[in-house]
């Protein structure tokens, strides 16, 4: 089931550089242009980036994966969007990677030079 968007959101202000500061000073995430799904059902934020996922695809693709969003830690997590949120400690762009590679059938990064 979908979480409910807009639900739970706080007040936040935008400040001069874009970033949306929370009431008490933080700096609240911002949503991933590509990977925020509207249908997506687990909310993992790296860096100040939020991804709204799917946690069975996800968790299809790593072992890793599936522990870090097992019911029992979905289930404590907080739910400041209406559905569970997991802090990973990953780059917001690394993330976004492994998330083409996951939901991109074909897809194959190359490498930097």
């Amino acid at each position: 089931m979908p979480c409910k968007t807009g639900e739970g959101m706080g007040v936040f202000v935008m400040t001069e550089f874009d970033v949306d500061i929370g009431e008490g000073g933080e700096r609240i995430p911002t949503r991933h242009e590509t990977f925020y799904l509207e249908d997506g059902n687990v909310e993992i934020v790296c860096g100040h980036t939020v991804f709204r996922v799917h946690s069975t695809v996800v968790s299809f693709s790593s072992p890793n994966l599936r522990n870090m969003l097992s019911s029992s830690t979905l289930l404590n997590a907080p739910m400041p969007e209406g559905c569970p949120r997991v802090v990973f400690k990953d780059s917001a762009e690394d993330f976004a990677v492994l998330l083409k590679i996951i939901y991109t059938p074909g897809y194959v990064p190359l490498p930097s030079m």
